[in-house]
């Protein structure tokens, strides 16, 4: 009986150990959770503001006009027109005092020697105040073909205009005049009175034959020698094939010049004048 006990006693011993030793193996497992929840949606009104780049705005200056105007309120417009081709980009300023032009009525021919002035428009001038190049250079422009481009352009000009010459000729011109040839030394000299001369392409000069003459021109003008042609166009001679080659929009000449029923091969404007006297040029003048 006692080794019966001793064997069962054995026996729970063994089934301890056992049992132990399994438990000592034996690993603790943690179950991993999955996130089964649906992601966050974002809409783009959530969306945070990006941040603006942290720069400097650089300020426009502002454009500075070159010159002052005083004008009468017609000519407000032409001016600025004529302004504003010329100075790319600028606008001009008008004022009441102390301008740098004046832009006004031309000043009424009361007998005497004619003051010729920077006529711009029929019966209105540009006055420079102060002398500068801006001031010049935008009178010249104003008075250049270009200039009265710009003003056909803004409807401040007509395209053409009908005038009378000295024979009693109407005459239709279509505006600028841009090339002329003078075949009469007396129409050459109020070419340049008026300060025209750019517009010649060959002219008669009187008293420039001599080298002394021809001296005193070339200082008054440098381009003299290119633009004398006595030998091609005078009272007496005009030369058709010279003209065509020069192409001009308008021809003057004398009134009594030999060649005047040639000249109409060319189809172009011929004005003709009586300059020869003192009471004729006032009559060209007025």
């Amino acid at each position: 009986m006692k080794i019966k006990k001793i064997y069962i006693f054995i026996a729970l011993i063994i089934v301890s150990l056992l049992l132990f030793g399994c438990t000592a193996n034996e690993q603790e497992v943690f179950p991993i959770e999955e996130d089964v929840s649906e992601p966050e949606v974002i809409t783009p009104d959530e969306l945070p503001e990006p941040e603006e780049a942290a720069f400097e705005e650089e300020e426009e200056t502002p454009t500075v006009s070159r010159l002052t105007i005083s004008a009468e309120e017609e000519l407000v417009s032409p001016v600025r027109a004529l302004y504003e081709a010329y100075f790319d980009g600028e606008t001009p300023v008008f004022v009441d005092v102390d301008p740098d032009i004046i832009a006004t009525a031309s000043t009424p021919y009361t007998g005497g020697r004619p003051i010729i002035e920077a006529t711009f428009l029929p019966g209105s001038v540009l006055v420079p105040v102060r002398e500068s190049d801006d001031v010049s250079n935008f009178i010249d422009f104003s008075l250049s073909p270009e200039g009265q481009e710009i003003l056909i352009g803004a409807g401040e000009l007509p395209a053409t205009i009908t005038i009378t010459d000295q024979a009693g000729n109407e005459i239709e011109f279509p505006q600028p005049v841009q090339r002329v040839i003078s075949a009469f030394g007396p129409a050459t000299s109020i070419v340049y009175s008026i300060n025209a001369q750019n517009r010649l392409v060959a002219a008669s000069f009187t008293g420039a034959g001599d080298p002394q003459g021809a001296a005193v021109m070339e200082r008054i003008d440098p381009r003299f020698p290119n633009l004398v042609a006595d030998d091609f166009f005078s009272r007496q001679n005009f030369n058709i094939e010279e003209a065509a080659l020069l192409d001009p929009d308008l021809i003057i000449g004398s009134a009594r010049s030999a060649w005047l029923d040639v000249v109409d091969q060319l189809g172009i404007n011929v004005f003709l004048m009586d300059a020869e006297t003192p009471q004729e040029i006032q009559e060209l003048y007025c």
